[in-house]
This record gives structure tokens, sequence and C-alpha cells, in this order.
């Protein structure tokens, strides 16, 4: 078994608390897409696949699952009560029915997150994942990164670095802690089938 420390930072604002102040702030929507979202810049950047440009996205944390995704568009003239694209749903017995269903609909079936009735006015993240588009609701969505006050910081950004770069005996006992707590509840290894 490989086991590696890793830190990820969340901020607790969600992605539509960001869009929010920005709109206070009198961007418009063209604006707020060009700072979180810039496009390709050259044809170097489209050759290798990744780029400064690239770097610069907005990268977001669902809360509903715990996964990052870097995104590439805001679809303002979509809602997650609008929006529908065709979902293929595998039930208990792995019967696979396809259907049509909003980004609410979606959420509520595949992770049991129901919207509220403002949530549904909000607009949409758009990111490709496997050739897809994929849709993500931006009140469900933390920004993955530090601000950027805090990293233009120099002595907030040493105090960090003293959490995310430890020791490796520290390190160590870290992974043996947890390898303890796992080896400690037998269910969890069931569940994994170890």
């Amino acid at each position: 078994m490989n086991i590696d420390t890793s830190t990820k930072f969340v901020q607790m604002k969600t992605v539509l608390d960001r869009l929010s102040e920005l709109k206070r702030e009198r961007y418009s929507n063209d604006e707020i897409s060009e700072l979180l979202t810039p496009k390709f810049d050259d044809a170097k950047s489209l050759a290798s696949g990744q780029s400064s440009t690239d770097a610069s996205r907005l990268v977001v944390i669902t809360s509903y699952n715990s996964a990052s995704y870097q995104i590439e568009s805001i679809i303002w003239d979509e809602t997650p009560k609008s929006k529908t694209f065709d979902w293929k749903e595998t039930d208990e017995t792995g019967k696979v029915t396809k259907s049509k269903v909003t980004v609410a609909e979606y959420l509520d079936r595949r992770w049991g997150v129901k919207l509220t009735a403002d949530e549904f006015k909000q607009p949409l993240l758009q990111l490709t994942a496997r050739g897809q588009p994929v849709y993500l609701v931006p009140s469900r969505c933390h920004e993955a990164s530090l601000p950027k006050d805090f990293t233009k910081d120099a002595n907030k950004m040493k105090d960090l670095r003293n959490y995310m770069i430890t020791d490796p005996t520290i390190r160590y006992n870290r992974i043996g802690d947890l390898t303890a707590t796992v080896f400690s509840q037998a269910k969890i290894l069931n569940d994994w089938n170890i």
C-alpha cells in the first residue's frame, strides 16, 4: 500500500459568493468569465495542453463528492433547472437506463443534493471530462486555492510552508497514525475488500 500526505486549500466561500462579489464590484458577465476562466492564448498552449492560462483557471472542489475540477467556462444563460443533458443511470441490479435530466434532477438522484429555490436561479460552471460536458452548480463548489492577497503576503506564505512541507519524521508519523486508524477499523477494510 502506498500512502503519502496531501494538502489542499479549500475556501469556505462558495463560487456563487465569489460571482456575487464580482457583480457587486460592477464586473460584467464577460469580465467575470475572462477573470475566472481565461481562454488559451497561443498555439503553444494548445499544443502542450497546459499553459499559464490553464494554471490561472478556476479550480473548484464540490461539496457533495469532494472532487476537484478545472472550470472552462461559465454559462450565464442556463440554470440548474433549465440545463438538460442525457444521463445513463445504473440501478442496483446493473440495469442501465438513459434519460434526459436537468442538472438539479441529476444532483438529487445521483448525489442526494436538493437545491433550494434560490439555487435554481444561478448560472452554471462547465468543464469537459472524458469528452463530455460536465455542469456544476456554483453554490455547491468551493475554490481550491488560496486567495491572491494571501499568496502575495510573504510572511503568511512562510508560515504556511511550515504546515505544507513537513519533516520526513512528522510525515512518517502521520502516515503511521492513519494506517493504525484504518487497520483498527475492520469494517473499513471489509468495505474496501482488503
